[in-house]
């Protein structure tokens, strides 16, 4: 937060330090409630705290045109000074927490210190939420960790080398399994780069666009590399899906009707709960609405973009 460091005018640290054996000053989303910790603070002998004053801050000229230089300037004099390590959560991780309550996932599963991972990179709290209720729906045994074999039942594809270097793309550790965290940035950071390459998006639409008529269908879909057994894909009656293009969600078994031309807003993205799978949509999509999808579906942009790599290259080695 700016606050104070914005005017550009120096700054007065403090510290705060207790003191008691029993920590009942500081309580967390899921820990002691605020009358348990104050009712075990008074009933402690005494409650020690001191303040400490440390030396004026007065900021640089680049510090006064940057009010988060001047921030992260303070806040690292404080931290030494205090010998406690910094830490980059804010108020957003504590919805995520919230959320995670009530998606029955583990409360640590939204810690991603939104402060550090999101906001440099421009990634709202809504596309975050949005993500962790399609991990929820990911993670069937809402352990706050997901497979290969996971991501390929929710996406409804075969455990290929193209799922796999998707998976193996958030699996830094290569342990087999992947975090909220990096499943949330790992998409979002590249499909970002991805979409900004407009040329590319059209090469991923063409790819697909088979019959070059201008459209994707879920049958152009669904008989290139995915090989999805159409059985495996529950039917659904014209008249009870929205051929919204992009409004393809539902919430609590009723299908949300969207406008069929706009973008899926931030608050509507936060609101859902249930999604009907991309390849369960009747289609079609001309050029725009095809990046729109894949905008709001960003793990089958990444895959959809290693399955036009992977034809590519074999059209190569046929060369």
């Amino acid at each position: 937060k700016h606050g104070a460091f914005s005017p550009k005018v120096p700054i007065q640290p403090v510290l705060i330090k207790h003191y008691n054996r029993l920590n009942t000053l500081i309580w967390t989303e899921n820990g002691l409630g605020a009358l348990i910790g104050l009712f075990l603070t008074i009933c402690q002998f005494n409650n020690s705290v001191e303040l400490e004053y440390l030396p004026l801050y007065t900021p640089s000229e680049q510090e006064k045109e940057s009010p988060t230089i001047y921030a992260e300037n303070v806040r690292d004099m404080m931290s030494i000074a205090i010998g406690i390590p910094k830490s980059n959560h804010t108020f957003e991780d504590v919805a995520l927490i919230r959320e995670c309550k009530r998606l029955e996932l583990p409360h640590e599963t939204g810690l991603v210190e939104f402060g550090q991972t999101a906001r440099p990179y421009s990634i709202t709290y809504r596309q975050v939420e949005y993500l962790l209720k399609r991990f929820a729906n990911i993670d069937t045994n809402k352990d706050g960790m997901i497979s290969i074999e996971d991501l390929a039942v929710f996406l409804k594809v075969p455990h290929d080398t193209c799922l796999q270097s998707v998976f193996h793309s958030f699996d830094t550790d290569d342990d087999g399994l992947v975090s909220f965290r990096k499943y949330a940035f790992g998409i979002l950071h590249q499909s970002k780069l991805l979409l900004r390459n407009n040329q590319l998006v059209q090469q991923v639409f063409e790819f697909f666009d088979s019959d070059s008529d201008g459209q994707v269908t879920r049958d152009d879909l669904l008989k290139l590399p995915l090989q999805v057994e159409l059985k495996n894909i529950r039917n659904i009656h014209e008249d009870q899906i929205v051929y919204a293009k992009c409004g393809f969600f539902c919430k609590c078994g009723q299908f949300t009707k969207l406008n069929s031309r706009r973008h899926i807003t931030d608050e509507e993205l936060g609101e859902q709960d249930n999604y009907l799978n991309l390849l369960e949509l009747p289609g079609p999509w001309n050029f725009d609405e095809f990046k729109q999808l894949l905008t709001d579906n960003p793990d089958y942009l990444l895959l959809f973009h290693e399955y036009q790599n992977a034809s590519l290259s074999g059209l190569q080695r046929e060369e």
